[in-house]
């Protein structure tokens, strides 16, 4: 499982499942299938699909693994908290916002009933529920958990690693979100030198950097050098084999609100229509179909909450994920 998971890491896709398939088989033959071990090939198997897109058969293993590990008596362990947190996450990449919440949160208790929350871990944990909570439209609650997830990274000397980047990255969009332009750029040029510190450059998370950087820049009303940003977003996307995402889809959306400011209306078609085709196959909730923005979606539930400081009226989508 372990070098599955390495193998995952640098886009080796098709071996990494082909290890994982055979570790199943293996347990199997020993009768030992439901058990923890199997648990942990299962949840990597649920990394597997729900990284590329496939969020349902993602969705299956995911709570295949849960049950084996709370019928091994290991819901007390970190583990167990990673594996809620993970099944929060492809809940945030389907739109279903609440749902992940509830998860979230879950893991996060699981975490402190394991004593495990002065762990990198952890601090990944928090960050996932900080972007929930923006999501949710709330965004003071999102920052204070992005800081003390900052702060957890920070005291475990784990600020080299490609998460850490990724959180300096989810700042940035809090900050773009309240149309702090400036200040969500230079936590974008931070994000963008740790990702590059980290040798991360060819991940989803720094394809979805240079999207948000795109967006930043569409909003300085830069639109030539924001599609320059879009272009190597759209290039990772397909270098690292992860153009079924609904991140890949809130990149193709935003690249046609730029390409129809420049008067491309045929492209911008084009992408919006597979934009909506990738969203569908991913059975993402209805809201998500009507609005495809998930920034509009954070704009109408700050309005809809009793909190003040409505942002500016943004138009770009940003990705499903955290």
């Amino acid at each position: 499982a372990n070098t599955s998971w390495l193998l995952m890491e640098v886009n080796d896709w098709h071996r990494a499942m082909a290890l994982l398939v055979q570790g199943r088989q293996a347990l199997e033959r020993l009768g030992k299938k439901g058990t923890l071990e199997d648990a942990w090939l299962l949840k990597c198997m649920g990394n597997w699909h729900t990284d590329l897109g496939h969020y349902e058969e993602g969705m299956d293993h995911l709570k295949l693994a849960k049950e084996a590990m709370e019928a091994s008596g290991a819901s007390g362990t970190v583990e167990y908290a990673r594996l809620l947190r993970t099944i929060g996450k492809s809940l945030i990449g389907q739109g279903h916002v609440d749902d992940a919440m509830a998860m979230l949160k879950l893991s996060q208790d699981a975490f402190v009933q394991a004593a495990a929350t002065k762990t990198p871990n952890y601090a990944v944990c928090l960050r996932s529920l900080g972007f929930c909570f923006g999501e949710l439209g709330d965004l003071s609650e999102a920052m204070l958990h992005y800081s003390e997830a900052k702060a957890v990274f920070e005291m475990t000397q784990s600020t080299g690693t490609p998460s850490y980047a990724g959180l300096l990255s989810d700042m940035g969009r809090c900050k773009l979100t309240e149309r702090e332009l400036d200040d969500a750029m230079e936590l974008f040029q931070q994000s963008l030198h740790a990702f590059k510190m980290a040798g991360a450059e060819k991940s989803k998370n720094f394809a979805d950097l240079l999207h948000f950087m795109g967006v930043c820049l569409c909003e300085q009303d830069k639109s030539s050098e924001a599609l320059k940003y879009f272009s190597e977003s759209k290039e990772t996307f397909n270098r690292c084999h992860l153009n079924k995402t609904t991140n890949y889809a809130a990149l193709l959306a935003n690249m046609a609100d730029c390409l129809e400011q420049q008067g491309m209306i045929e492209k911008c078609e084009e992408m919006k229509k597979e934009a909506t085709e990738i969203y569908k196959a991913a059975n993402v909730a209805q809201e998500v179909l009507e609005h495809m923005s998930p920034l509009e979606r954070r704009r109408q539930r700050i309005a809809n909450s009793p909190q003040k400081g409505m942002p500016s009226a943004l138009t770009f989508h940003m990705s499903e994920s955290a």
